[in-house]
C-alpha cells in the first residue's frame, strides 16, 4: 500500500490514500494485478496462454480489462490536468505525468497538431507509468519493508528519522507542505535507505551487452561483451 501511494505521488501527482484507508483503490488493484501477472507470465515461458494475450482465457481477459481501465484512468487524469483540475488529491508540477505533458507541449506547440499531441501524451504517459510500476513496484516494496524492519530494530535510528521528518515536513501526518523540496533535506533518512540497499539490495545484480568497444582504465572491452 505504501508503494502504491508512493507511485501515485511521483508518477501521477495523485494520492491513492491506500495507507490511510488500509485498502487499495481500483487503480492500485489494477497496477498490482498487472505487476503480478507480468511476473507470472515471465515464470511460465512454456505456457501458451501466458505468451499470447489474444487467446481466450480468464487471465487474458482480466489482463486486457485492467490495462484498459488503467489507460482510461490516465486519459481522464490528463484531461483533468488540461482543464485545470484543482482537486486536493492532486499535486501538480513535479510528478512524471506533469513532466510528460510539458515535454509534449513543447514538442508540438502548434495548435493544428492538437489531436496528435493528445494521442502522443496518452500513449507515452500510459507506457512510461506502466513501465515504472512493473520495474519498480517489487524493488520499492522490498526496500521499504527492509528499511522499516531495520528502523524498528534500532530505536535510536527511528528517533533520528522521526526528528528529521518532523523538522522538514511538520507535524501534519496527512499533508506534505506545498513548497516542500527534498533537495538538501532528509540526509539521515536518505542515508538509512542507502544503508538498507547496501545490506539488502533489491536488485543485487544486472547484466549489460556492449554494442561498441569501451575502455576501462587500461582494459579495453570489445563489442558484444556481456
Amino acid at each position: 500500500m505504501a508503494t502504491m501511494d508512493f507511485f501515485g505521488s511521483i508518477g501521477m501527482g495523485i494520492d491513492f490514500r491506500c495507507c490511510e484507508n488500509l485498502t487499495n483503490s481500483p487503480v492500485a488493484y489494477a497496477f498490482e494485478f498487472l505487476s503480478d501477472e507480468t511476473t507470472r507470465r515471465i515464470m511460465s515461458p512454456f505456457n501458451i496462454f501466458c505468451q499470447f494475450y489474444s487467446l481466450p482465457s480468464y487471465l487474458n481477459r482480466r489482463n486486457n480489462q485492467e490495462q484498459f481501465s488503467l489507460r482510461e484512468f490516465i486519459r481522464s487524469l490528463i484531461k483533468g490536468r488540461r482543464n485545470g483540475d484543482n482537486s486536493p488529491s492532486m499535486k501538480k508540477g513535479s510528478d512524471l505525468l506533469s513532466n510528460i505533458i510539458a515535454a509534449v507541449d513543447k514538442l508540438h506547440g502548434n495548435e493544428q497538431h492538437q489531436q496528435m499531441k493528445e494521442t502522443l501524451i496518452e500513449e507515452t504517459a500510459s507506457d512510461l507509468l506502466m513501465t515504472l510500476v512493473f520495474a519498480g513496484y517489487d524493488t520499492t516494496s522490498i526496500t521499504l519493508a527492509y528499511a522499516l524492519y531495520l528502523i524498528s530494530a534500532h530505536p535510536q535510528v527511528q528517533e533520528l528519522c522521526v526528528e528529521e521528518a518532523i523538522s522538514a515536513l511538520g507535524t501534519d501526518e496527512k499533508t506534505i507542505p506545498a513548497d516542500f523540496n527534498p533537495e538538501g533535506k532528509l540526509h539521515y533518512i536518505r542515508a538509512v535507505l542507502y544503508e538498507t540497499l547496501r545490506l539488502f539490495p533489491s536488485a543485487p545484480s544486472t547484466s549489460r551487452l556492449l554494442n561498441r568497444p569501451i575502455k576501462l582504465s587500461d582494459c579495453e572491452l570489445p563489442a558484444d561483451t556481456k
